[in-house]
């Protein structure tokens, strides 16, 4: 009895350990507008429309951001737009950190990957992120609508969800 739980837990480890792989890209090889997602407002500027968007005050302590570095008594603004939501401290207001973006006319989205960019957009699908990112090609839920890969940037990490309708890309949000 002893040996089957043992064999058991030996196989349930293998299999929760299996599932913790992911593909891993580098934070630089994210570009929206051919610009990193912590840019200049500047870059983007004009593709926003400020009388269709939303804005919300957070506390550095209240706010998630990866990869950047948080004062609980730093003011951080986020804006809702319906193609990008970016964030920014109220005493660095140029520098933005971008963790939403729907590609669109004015927002291009891509992905370094293996020397070559891949483009996101609505006409990428799930089998040609199968292609480049073969170990988190089980992340996909159930309803095929969610794809995640791990972003990595010096010894930090953060999560890149890329969601498909009818198996057509359409977002991607970025995640502690």
């Amino acid at each position: 009895m002893k040996r089957l739980q043992i064999i058991l837990m030996i196989l349930f480890s293998i299999v929760l350990n299996a599932q913790l792989k992911y593909d891993t890209i580098d934070f630089k090889d994210i570009m929206v507008n051919n610009y990193p997602l912590y840019t200049n407002f500047k870059n983007i500027r004009k593709n926003i429309d400020d009388t269709k968007t939303n804005a919300k005050v957070f506390t550095g302590k209240e706010i998630n951001i990866p990869f950047c570095e948080l004062k609980s008594e730093d003011i951080f603004y986020t804006v809702f737009s319906k193609n990008i939501v970016f964030s920014y401290n109220e005493n660095l207001s140029d520098e933005i950190f971008i963790t939403y973006v729907k590609p669109n006319k004015n927002f291009n989205l891509k992905l370094k990957v293996n020397g070559s960019s891949l483009i996101l957009n609505t006409n990428t699908t799930i089998n040609t992120f199968k292609k480049y990112f073969k170990k988190s090609d089980y992340t996909l839920l159930n309803d095929k609508k969610g794809f995640k890969l791990i972003v990595k940037n010096g010894k930090q990490y953060a999560d890149c969800n890329l969601i498909f309708r009818n198996k057509r890309f359409v977002e991607m949000y970025l995640e502690k």
